[in-house]
């Protein structure tokens, strides 16, 4: 049986597996379940189901859906939440001799956890946004292949720059200013609205989407006290200027119905860029490296492909929902292909540090502009 979390659960034909213990008696041996079901009996047994269905400490399990295909001799298990074992097993009964199987001779038991909150809002009838025609677009072996690659690239990229990396030895003072206090709570406003629509329509999967990440660390920028710690950050954070950039060019709003949603989408987006210019104009903890220096680059690149490679891949292969784009390519990706992911790692390996270097080469030139003028 196929353990696929939060997607229909199939059993090769009649053929369920004890996960949670060996088979007691030679009646639970799946071997000894009759071979054909008809149409009744998948009636009968999709309805007596469910009230069968039973968490661990005893409590129903929510909408466990059950359903037997007669004609490819299947049984299918629909459940809303994450089955943490399952087992079908034989329980007393009269076959009638005819080869159907009876619903009296199944007994369903699931341990589960409801994670409705978390995705069940997720819609598919948006393309490329959930399900399982996203979920089987990349082909099996080469997704594992390029894992392996994104995965191997990342690794080399941290172990080779992170010896590089070097921050200042200077003291800072906290200055608190009313335009930082506005900033910080604009942000926290914005991300806590966000948060408020993912809750408020099951979609809070979606909060691991990187540019949620980035607004985070900009909130702890504003709030923290001067560190190294503070600084490091800081320079990370400058190169995922890609994401705000991509979320421009290519919008996904399809999905945010409620009031302000498309709103906060925008202004939480553009809130990414402001932040950075304004900590780069306070200076002090809030500096860079040498133009040159390329390995506060290399190891913010490496981080976000294991972020996107082992976070983000594995929730969307578990709930098959595209987060980020790690099953199956937008609507509007020049490079749709099986390949789309590669291409993706190629461009925005030069993308995320030329941004940071004109976004930080330009933060430069109007913070002197400014000076001039006064």
């Amino acid at each position: 049986m196929n353990l696929s979390p939060l997607a229909p659960l199939r059993s090769a034909p009649l053929q369920p597996r004890h996960l949670d213990r060996a088979p007691r008696n030679p009646r639970e041996d799946p071997g000894n379940f009759p071979g054909k079901i008809d149409t009744a009996s998948a009636s009968t047994l999709s309805a007596q189901m469910p009230p069968l269905a039973k968490l661990h400490n005893g409590n129903p399990m929510s909408r466990v859906s059950v359903r037997i295909n007669p004609h490819r001799n299947e049984i299918e298990i629909g459940h809303s939440g994450v089955i943490r074992g399952v087992r079908i097993t034989e329980n007393d009964g009269d076959d009638n001799g005819s080869g159907v199987l009876s619903s009296s001779l199944l007994a369903f038991e699931a341990m589960t956890m409801d994670w409705d909150w978390i995705r069940a809002g997720v819609s598919t009838a948006v393309p490329r946004n959930a399900g399982p025609e996203c979920a089987v677009y990349l082909n099996p072996t080469w997704r594992v292949l390029e894992t392996v690659l994104a995965l191997s690239i990342a690794s080399w990229l941290i172990w080779f720059y992170y010896p590089k990396l070097r921050l200042p030895d200077g003291k800072y003072l906290r200055r608190n200013t009313v335009d930082r206090t506005v900033l910080l709570v604009a942000l926290c406003v914005l991300l806590g609205l966000e948060i408020g629509y993912k809750f408020s329509t099951k979609t809070v999967i979606f909060l691991l989407n990187p540019c949620h990440i980035t607004t985070a660390i900009q909130i702890f920028l504003l709030a923290s006290k001067p560190s190294k710690t503070v600084t490091a950050l800081f320079r990370l954070q400058l190169n995922l200027m890609n994401g705000p950039v991509l979320a421009y060019m290519f919008p996904e709003t399809d999905t945010r119905l409620l009031p302000l949603e498309n709103f906060v989408y925008w202004a939480q987006h553009g809130m990414i860029f402001v932040v950075p210019y304004y900590l780069l104009r306070m200076g002090g903890e809030f500096n860079i490296e040498d133009p040159w220096d390329m390995s506060w680059c290399g190891v913010s690149y490496g981080i976000n492909l294991l972020y996107h490679f082992v976070i983000l891949q594995g929730f969307s292969i578990l709930t098959e929902i595209n987060l980020n784009h790690m099953l199956c390519p937008a609507i509007l990706d020049p490079f749709e292909s099986q390949l789309y992911r590669t291409a993706a790692i190629t461009h925005e390996a030069f993308l995320c540090p030329f941004l940071c270097k004109m976004y930080c080469l330009v933060a430069k030139r109007l913070q002197d502009s400014a000076k001039e003028k006064r």
